[in-house]
């Protein structure tokens, strides 16, 4: 990784000085950018690496500030540590700032089937394992790939291709590194400072597949007129591994999908304003043929929202926003909670959906957590559940006895800290997510939490929402937030890429 020291010295003007170097030649290194910021993130002044790696700022006003490296092909983990480590400059005061940076590596490889035959257009992805994000290939006519600007770090490799093998009754199957189809026996790719990783080949590797005919029909049971997209999705254990496949009906309404491996998939068609259609079937070892799926015309979904205790201005309106999330048939409503908690949705197209329901007013978003989603007696938060006309009500549960977190984060700086649910299904809702930036002594509080274990983590910046399920815990410090206490943490900083 890479290294930055900070060495004070007093001289007789404002000045930040230093040199850039590469952390496994010790050469210097040209062309680095240095952007200095004023505490609080006011940017202040830039420079450039000369041919010697030096570079200088005079002329600086004494006060606070921090500083971030960059260079194209290096990673700036640590060459700016703490979002940049801060620092004060006084007056008639030196800051010398001596950068090393550790060059990016490269993993490269081809994709090749069973019999050693080029795959091209596959889709090749290196997931950290104790490293931050991933970083994705296609190939080429030779089935080759390279994977670039990869920090340090261990990794797994995945590839996978829509192509058909010869064998009508197979496709090919998500594969690990080197030829595997189930992710715990993929073999780590370890990633060091500037490596270059060569022949990290991939050999397909195929699944048993079979034919599903089946046939789109209106509510009537006639045909459904007009040409329809039906789609068949089968969810894997990760985002990575999920498949969608679509087919076109037919004038008579029928499809065909040729090649669905074994497995449960969720068979969907949306054809307004006829309606939707969903149905679950389970490929075996077997053709399915007649699968019938019929469109189903529009319903009212009832909702109830109930908040413990109840705002004490009951007269008041309250905004809500339900996203109903589904292969497909994903929607979206806004309004109001009338008097009595109730929320009906219109016009809901029959299928399956993941509720994630959003208070909108501020004093209800900052006083509640949401405890819970519940189907008749069936908890349903974070679960894909099939809605139809014949539904039960929802009732959606939000409570104000949530704990928190307080703690001190080590040279915070600019840092912030966030509070991520260990239970994955909780993971995509916006309400179980705490955030929180540190005081000037490094101090943070995070309140009004859902009850649970969590992990805590304090970034440079602020990591996008979709990439939650990919940090690597043993970054993170464990934390049980408990209803109506405060627990503590003691964080250090992570770098994002």
């Amino acid at each position: 990784m890479c290294a930055l020291s900070l060495i004070s010295a007093v001289l007789c003007a404002q000045t930040i000085e230093g040199n850039a170097t590469d952390a496994l030649t010790g050469l210097p290194l040209p062309g680095v950018a240095i952007q200095l910021y004023k505490t609080g993130g006011m940017p202040a002044r830039a420079a450039v690496t000369d041919s010697l790696g030096h570079f200088r700022i005079e002329g600086l006003p004494a006060g606070g500030y921090f500083v971030l490296i960059r260079k194209e092909g290096y990673s700036d983990w640590h060459a700016s540590k703490t979002a940049g480590d801060h620092f004060r400059v006084s007056k008639d005061e030196t800051v010398r700032l001596d950068a090393r940076m550790a060059p990016l590596g490269t993993v490269s490889g081809r994709v090749v089937d069973p019999d050693d035959r080029p795959i091209s257009d596959a889709l090749v992805r290196l997931k950290g394992v104790d490293a931050l994000g991933s970083f994705y290939a296609t190939t080429d006519r030779s089935g080759a790939f390279t994977l670039k600007n990869v920090g340090a770090g261990t990794y797994i490799l995945m590839a996978q291709s829509s192509k058909e093998p010869t064998d009508e009754h197979a496709v090919y199957a998500t594969t690990y590194y080197p030829s595997f189809d189930f992710r715990e026996g993929a073999a780590k790719i370890v990633v060091g400072p500037g490596a270059e990783l060569l022949g990290e080949d991939i050999r397909l590797r195929t699944a048993p597949a079979w034919r599903l005919l089946g046939r789109l029909v209106a509510s009537s049971g006639d045909p459904a007129a007009g040409a329809s997209t039906v789609n068949a999705t089968w969810d894997g254990e990760s985002s990575s591994e999920c498949e969608t496949v679509g087919a076109r009906t037919r004038a008579d309404g029928s499809f065909e999908f040729p090649r669905l491996h074994r497995g449960r998939w969720s068979v969907t068609a949306v054809a307004p304003p006829a309606g939707a259609a969903f149905r679950e079937i389970e490929i075996g070892d077997k053709d399915i043929d007649g699968l019938e799926i019929r469109l189903a015309e529009p319903f009212t979904l009832n909702m109830k929202i109930v908040r413990d205790p109840a705002p004490a201005n009951t007269q008041s309106k309250t905004e809500m926003r339900v996203f109903l999330i589904g292969g497909g048939n994903s929607d979206q409503r806004e309004g109001s909670i009338d008097a009595k908690g109730e929320f009906p949705i219109t016009r809901v197209m029959e299928g399956r959906y993941r509720i994630v329901p959003l208070l909108g007013d501020v004093a209800s978003m900052y006083s509640y957590y949401l405890a819970s989603i519940r189907m008749a007696e069936r908890e349903v938060l974070g679960d894909t559940v099939e809605l139809t006309a014949a539904s039960p009500p929802i009732t959606i549960l939000y409570k104000a006895d949530g704990g928190g977190v307080r703690g001190t984060v080590e040279d915070c700086g600019s840092a912030r800290v966030v509070l991520v649910p260990q239970e994955r299904a909780l993971q995509d809702f916006g309400d179980f997510i705490g955030h929180a930036a540190c005081d000037a002594g490094g101090h943070f509080e995070i309140s009004k939490m859902r009850p649970g274990e969590y992990y805590a983590y304090a970034f440079n910046q602020q990591p996008p929402i979709k990439d939650l399920a990919g940090l690597p815990v043993n970054h993170a410090v464990h934390v049980t937030v408990r209803s109506g206490e405060f627990s503590s943490a003691a964080l250090r900083v992570t770098q994002l890429p």
